[in-house]
């Protein structure tokens, strides 16, 4: 030992390092703090740490000061140890401190980097179990006392609750990349799936199209127009989980242009005023806005939320009416779109926009629907720093409602002009 510390100054070691503990977060760190910054500090010369690794039952060293390290958190030659030899594994099996004044004299010491004299050994245990054993030793026989032993089962204490948590935290952090790589995996898996899917369908779409200019009689065009709809359902489904994968893997850029709301809106009354006959709906757009009206916003995640918002309403409405309301407002555009459809149980409001979530009443008639594109409106929303919900009751119907900031408008790009030969 070296000179000795008064108790006072061993208390002072002791409390620093039960506040210093919270901030060693892996194992590596923990343990070489208490080599060098705790137990060299309290007077041992010569001290190894060992972790125990329970899948092979041995005893490795792991931390060290004294002839054992370079200097430089490098143990020096390292051993591992059974736990039926030497005077560690001794320690560890029986979980109980063992001190040695003559420790060459023993029959299970094992000779290190260090002449033989004393040894003292303490196990780190939380509760019954066991985490590794501080084993320090001294070149002068009988050099370890009863005190010694006490400070190292201090120090083992404090070790042991932290190692836990060193081990809990490498534990999140190894789930966690788990987790992100199979996230990203399956991302990938439903970008390379969905761009397969839309040659095959788009084919069927084309032919179906062209199908429908050969005479084929009454049940052929019925037929027909089943295969073109479910054709045009599973490549909107495709073009959604794109999106969604797209959101998910960081790899969409808002894209802000200035979009004339009046233009955009009739031409959403337009794409969906056959839909509409064709169900005996009344389909209206009160969009109150002068000529010319713009708003900065990215028009395909505009275009999205419209369009699945009304498709939507005209799904689940048999009779009635669906009424889109623009409001455009000093740096926000707020849109509702109303609809005498089935509506919402409450229950069914709060999880509307969660992933493959579907009503009772879709189920039970056996409206088509996947559950993704609320979804998808879910995640444009978020990615726009926007708003949206659902206000609805049942049998009477509902009113889905978004609101948009403005986004920045884009720098105006310089024109480039053309060079003085070139200029008439």
């Amino acid at each position: 030992m070296q000179d000795r510390l008064s108790s006072s100054q061993q208390l002072d070691v002791l409390f620093s390092f039960a506040h210093q503990l919270i901030h060693q977060t892996t194992l590596d760190d923990l343990l070489w703090y208490t080599a060098e910054e705790v137990v060299a500090r309290l007077g041992f010369i010569d001290c190894v740490i060992y972790a125990y690794d329970a899948e092979r039952e041995v005893l490795v060293q792991a931390a060290a000061i004294g002839e054992k390290t370079d200097g430089h958190r490098q143990i020096i030659n390292p051993l591992i140890i059974p736990l039926e030899e030497g005077v560690t594994g001794e320690c560890a099996r029986t979980r109980k401190p063992i001190v040695l004044p003559d420790a060459a004299a023993h029959p299970k010491y094992v000779a290190d980097n260090i002449q033989p004299g004393s040894e003292a050994a303490v196990p780190i245990l939380a509760g019954d179990e066991l985490y590794g054993v501080i084993d320090c030793e001294h070149p002068v026989k009988a050099s370890f006392r009863d005190e010694h032993v006490m400070l190292l089962k201090s120090v083992s204490a404090l070790v042991a609750s932290q190692w836990k948590q060193c081990l809990l935290i490498a534990r999140l952090q190894e789930a966690e990349q788990r987790a992100l790589a199979a996230s990203d995996a399956k991302s990938v898996f439903l970008q390379n799936m969905s761009h397969e899917m839309r040659t095959p369908l788009n084919g069927v779409l084309g032919g179906a199209q062209l199908l429908k200019t050969v005479s084929l009689g009454d049940d052929g065009v019925r037929y027909l127009d089943i295969v073109h709809s479910s054709a045009n359902l599973m490549l909107n489904l495709v073009d959604n989980v794109l999106d969604i994968t797209a959101i998910e893997a960081g790899a969409t850029a808002l894209r802000p242009v200035e979009v004339d709301l009046t233009i955009f809106f009739a031409n959403i009354q337009s794409m969906f005023s056959a839909r509409a006959r064709e169900k005996g709906l009344v389909l209206t757009i009160d969009c109150d806005l002068e000529a010319g009206a713009c708003f900065c916003t990215d028009e395909g995640a505009l275009t999205k939320l419209t369009v699945n918002l009304i498709g939507n309403a005209l799904k689940y409405t048999d009779e009635g009416e669906i009424r889109v309301v623009v409001r455009l407002e000093p740096d926000q555009l707020n849109v509702r779109v109303h609809d005498t459809g089935c509506g919402l149980a409450p229950d069914e409001q709060d999880k509307v926009f969660e992933r493959f979530s579907r009503t009772e009443r879709s189920r039970r008639n056996q409206i088509e629907g996947t559950g993704v594109g609320l979804s998808l409106c879910r995640d444009l929303i978020r990615q726009l720093d926007g708003e949206i919900g659902v206000h609805s009751e049942p049998e009477i119907g509902s009113v889905f409602w978004f609101i948009l900031p403005e986004l920045e408008r884009p720098e105006p790009q310089p024109v480039a002009e053309l060079p003085p030969e070139l200029r008439h």
